[in-house]
């Protein structure tokens, strides 16, 4: 007994991005919350990976990546900070305020990415702080914990008639804290003169656990300090704008750097997945893609943060990027979803099919055919937003409208949020192009079911295949079903058959794609 498990052909509008969701009200993925708390790194949470890099385009400098980085690490103390001001050798001022001394240790990517420039720190909203930079160690050499309130010299207690008793040994400059008050003898001059200072206690609510510290091993970490004076609002977020990402092998030019290039990255996860080895990955398919995006100027400038399926993840993202996802002879990598010419450019003339199938090769009963739901098909304005995004800023998410000419001017309109990591309007407007024109244009699904022969080393996940079957009407009339399909999976079993499902692949009456 044989069993056989084939995944539905009505899926494949769902896998190749046919079925989409109307638009949701939420924030765009390249907004950063900086107006926030200092977010804190928790165990077992994913470390982000930084992935920009900051060039010009077309004359005009672009890409890099506003990141909000998690404390792994903090240090708190505070101190009341005597000031004396001097003139002709006499203090004639003398002013009492407390100080707080802030330094977190924040884990910004993974692997090494460039050095942050100092234009680039905020604190909140602000360039504030002094900070260091590590790789594969920690980037701060001062202890984590909390002192604060340890310039205290002692806290006197209320008598039982409610008053406070100085200590009769109270000691020149230090402090006393009663109540919510705090008090001091300070030194008003050379000669050992003397006065009461009397000054507002503030109470700062640090966190008492305050990390342990780590080897960070491939890791990129800083180390930001800041002192503020006499302010209960230290807890702010802090940014960095990142100009120069994760360093990784270039496909395009070759070499190790930042790079913006999209497979660049999905190889770099391929590899450190550790779910597949180098043997298993197509490079050649690689390659071409590589120089697909670099020549068409799809570029990627963002932060990967969180953890889930790689494969998902790959089929998802790269639809933006005009990619697909491949399996050939066991292998995985990616190749463009739109035919290209000789340079990587989109072809706009004439498709050539990489095969034709006729009646000659289809076995009977082995041609199966599912047409796109009519919702799937419905004319909508899809909503495509990007993110300008300026030098040593916060970016700017812009939002662009696709439709046809005509058509849903009122809705419904249909998001596709690229915030996260597209920064040029032309790669919104084409991705989004994509998208409608295949919503509009595809309006059917093939399986069919063959015998082994040529095309069975030939034909892999991508090409474009002609189908021209025979087929007679009702009224004996001689018809066929001649279209033009792009080979979506391939399915070989041990029985030398073959199953194709293939997405139509419109054309115009000159054989250009649509």
């Amino acid at each position: 007994m044989t069993l056989e498990f084939t995944e539905p052909l009505f899926l494949l509008s769902a896998q190749t991005g046919l079925s989409v969701a109307e638009l949701q009200a939420q924030a765009a993925e390249g907004n950063p919350d900086v107006s926030g708390p200092q977010a804190v790194l928790k165990t077992g949470e994913p470390i982000p990976i930084v992935f920009c890099r900051r060039r010009a385009l077309n004359g005009v400098q672009t890409g890099g990546a506003m990141i909000a980085p998690k404390a792994s690490e903090g240090s708190f103390s505070n101190n009341v900070v005597i000031d004396k001001l001097e003139t002709n050798g006499t203090w004639t001022d003398v002013a009492v305020n407390e100080e707080i001394y802030v330094k977190l240790l924040l884990v910004v990517s993974q692997g090494q990415i460039g050095a942050i420039q100092i234009r680039d720190m905020f604190y909140g909203n602000c360039r504030r702080g002094t900070y260091n930079q590590g790789y594969a160690a920690r980037a701060g050499s001062w202890p984590p914990g909390n002192t604060i309130d340890n310039y205290i010299e002692a806290v006197l207690p209320r008598n039982p008639n409610g008053t406070y008793a100085l200590p009769s040994n109270v000691i020149p400059n230090k402090i006393y804290k009663f109540s919510n008050t705090l008090y001091s003898v300070i030194t008003t001059d050379a000669a050992g003169a003397t006065t009461k200072y009397y000054i507002k206690y503030r109470e700062h609510k640090m966190p008492t656990f305050c990390g342990t510290s780590g080897t960070y091993s491939g890791l990129t970490t800083l180390s930001f300090e800041i002192t503020l004076a006499g302010s209960t609002d230290w807890n702010k977020q802090i940014s960095a704008f990142i100009r120069k990402g994760l360093h990784v092998t270039r496909i395009v030019g070759g070499g190790t750097g930042p790079s913006d290039n999209f497979v660049d990255l999905a190889k770099y996860l391929m590899l450190q997945s550790g779910r597949l080895p180098s043997d298993l990955i197509d490079d050649s398919s690689l390659a071409i893609a590589a120089n697909f995006t670099d020549t068409n100027k799809f570029l990627f400038n963002g932060v990967v943060t969180k953890s889930e399926n790689l494969s998902d993840w790959l089929q998802k993202t790269s639809y933006n990027f005009l990619l697909r996802l491949t399996n050939t002879n066991g292998k995985f990598g990616l190749r463009p979803r739109l035919p290209y010419n000789a340079d990587y450019t989109i072809k706009t003339t004439a498709i050539t099919p990489e095969f034709t199938f006729t009646e000659d090769h289809v076995l009977s009963g082995g041609f199966e055919i599912d047409f796109v739901s009519l919702e799937d098909r419905e004319p909508v304005c899809v909503v495509a937003q990007w993110r300008q995004q300026p030098e040593a800023d916060f970016g700017l998410v812009r939002t662009v409208n696709v439709r046809y000419q005509g058509e849903a001017a009122s809705g419904p309109f249909v998001s596709m949020d690229l915030s996260g990591y597209c920064v040029t309007e032309n790669h919104a407007i084409k991705a989004a192009t994509y998208k409608l024109a295949t919503r509009k244009n595809v309006t059917h699904h093939l399986r069919l079911r063959v015998r082994e022969r040529s095309y069975n080393s030939s034909l892999i996940v991508g090409d474009i295949v002609r189908v021209r079957l025979q087929r007679e009407t009702s009224e004996g009339e001689i018809q066929h079903h001649d279209k033009v399909y792009e080979i979506a999976r391939i399915e070989k079993t041990f029985g030398s058959l073959i199953k194709y499902d293939l997405t139509h692949f419109p054309i115009d009456n000159q054989g250009r794609s649509i």
